[in-house]
């Protein structure tokens, strides 16, 4: 197969959150329940979470990488991430914070 037939090049996504002070353990294990979901999608290569600097910064970064563009769009709209995604969303700060 190549990798036309396979949706192209390898795809590296960065997700960044501003994370609620007191709330950093939930969205860790939110997180890593993502990121087991994530593994069981065909097409996933790893993710890396990089936690804040600092104790006053309160952002995270997670890099997903997946074979390709088709393989991503199908987790990006898989009901197994829908699921997380609003548990996730409760305890970040909103963007104008």
């Amino acid at each position: 197969m190549n990798r036309d037939s396979a949706g192209g090049d390898p795809v590296t996504v960065v997700v960044s959150r501003r994370v609620r002070r007191g709330s950093e353990e939930a969205f860790e294990a939110l997180s890593a329940a993502m990121t087991e979901r994530a593994a069981g999608f065909p097409g996933y290569l790893g993710a890396t979470m990089f936690r804040p600097a600092s104790a006053d910064d309160p952002e995270y970064r997670i890099v997903f990488k997946f074979r390709d563009r088709d393989t991503l769009a199908a987790w990006e709209s898989s009901d197994e991430r829908a699921e997380l995604l609003a548990d996730i969303e409760a305890l970040l700060l909103e963007p104008s914070e």
